[in-house]
């Protein structure tokens, strides 16, 4: 004959494996619809595919196929996949700018535009396109070994990922009132050197959830701890025969 502690043990037992159904039920439906939504999306293949991280030294010298001068391979690979991803805008990299701490000398950044031209507020497309980029350029910021990006008066950078995009306020180099300076009419990306740091564990297809799954799988999963400590205090409750 059971004990009223083994008893109450086993009710709890049996809640949270159900519990632990409804979970996986839950998360394997908003896996399913994700899926079907993405595979349905009208978005092009090539900005959807994740860019492969650049081989051999990244700090390596290259030719600039923008320029007459040399970037190094992580920035013409960051161009090579922006461009395959994008492939309606112009870019240039290299520039000397002497007595600069910009990162275009050192053949670590690129500019990009997006139809317009410099001197010149993009039209509300090419904006659009412009913002397109830049959130392309920040979701695989660490495969490509992104620095921080500039837009449309904005900046970001993964070290600062917390803050999301600030407010540019020219760093000291340009007039953030300008539409160059203030990089309305061109997006700047600078890019790490040397190796990158080792990646966060993938959490895999849950991280595509999105907020109303996570909400979901949050309140199913505290159920389930609430569940448990309920039980456990009956079973404590429970007089010993």
């Amino acid at each position: 004959m059971r004990s009223p502690q083994v008893a109450g043990w086993l009710v709890v037992a049996r809640r949270l494996a159900r519990s632990l159904v409804v979970v996986a039920a839950v998360v394997l439906a908003l896996l399913t619809a994700q899926g079907a939504a993405a595979a349905h999306a009208a978005v092009p293949l090539a900005a959807t595919a994740e860019p492969a991280p650049v081989e051999g030294d990244p700090d390596e010298m290259v030719d600039d196929p923008t320029t007459d001068g040399e970037v190094t391979a992580r920035t013409r690979h960051l161009l090579e996949a922006t461009t395959t991803a994008f492939p309606e805008t112009s870019w240039y990299c290299f520039a000397p700018r002497p007595g600069t701490t910009s990162e275009h000398p050192l053949g670590r950044a690129c500019d990009g535009t997006f139809g317009n031209v410099y001197g010149e507020r993009p039209t509300p497309g090419q904006r659009d396109l412009g913002w397109e980029v830049a959130g392309w350029l920040q979701e695989h910021a660490r495969v490509l070994g992104v620095q921080y990006v500039i837009w449309d008066g904005r900046i970001w950078s993964p070290r600062r990922d917390a803050e999301g995009w600030r407010p540019y306020d020219g760093g000291g180099l340009h007039d953030p009132d300008d539409v160059t300076g203030g990089h309305l009419d061109h997006l700047h990306v600078s890019v790490r050197e040397g190796e990158l740091p080792p990646a966060l564990p993938d959490l895999g297809d849950l991280r595509d959830l999105g907020g109303g799954g996570w909400l979901v799988v949050v309140l199913l999963g505290g159920g389930v701890v609430a569940g448990l400590l309920a039980g456990a205090r009956r079973s404590r409750r429970t007089p010993a025969p």
